[in-house]
């Protein structure tokens, strides 16, 4: 018995401090005095991408969820500036938050820690406009398509990602 709960309270604690974001930065930039805000990175299951973390950034009024992931596939180059990230909600409607900015990193520049430290990087930042942030947090997410240069990937967006995503965004208000 008391084996079982020492092993159920570890998990517990592993669970959240795995999860857990926070705000790592708030400051005001002393060359272009714009407020930046950014969160921890956070471990996310790109398991429909590749490994990989989630920040989110609010630069004055502009928001972005940042996407740091370990370039292991191929088709990752295919996703190009200007294309969209699509969000499918429980309610049928779709929803489009437009790729801003892609980057290559060096080697390692995906990873956050040693696994993938050999591995080419890969960076997106979609914005997030204030009312495409509500609706994420008012409705269930049940599906993603990522637009590529060879045409889409479709994926289907569990409770936990659901969770997970609103857990981030509630982070910046």
């Amino acid at each position: 018995m008391k084996k079982t709960l020492l092993i159920l309270v570890f998990a517990f604690i592993g669970s959240t401090s795995l999860f857990s974001q926070r705000i790592a930065e708030d400051k005001i930039d002393d060359f272009n005095h714009k407020h930046i805000i950014r969160t921890s990175w956070g471990e996310f299951d790109y398991s429909f991408l590749c490994s990989g973390w989630v920040r989110y950034n609010k630069i004055d009024s502009v928001t972005y969820l940042t996407f740091s992931m370990m370039n292991a596939s191929e088709w990752l180059s295919t996703i190009e500036e200007g294309n969209n990230f699509y969000l499918k909600f429980a309610d049928s409607t779709v929803m489009t938050l437009p790729v801003m900015e892609k980057a290559y990193t060096t080697i390692g520049g995906g990873a956050k820690g040693m696994s993938g430290s050999k591995t080419e990087g890969f960076m997106l930042n979609l914005l997030v406009t204030k009312e495409s942030k509500e609706q994420i947090l008012s409705k269930p997410v049940v599906k993603i398509r990522i637009q590529t240069t060879e045409g889409h990937i479709d994926k289907a967006f569990n409770e936990a990602k659901d969770q997970r995503l609103k857990a981030i965004l509630k982070l910046i208000d």
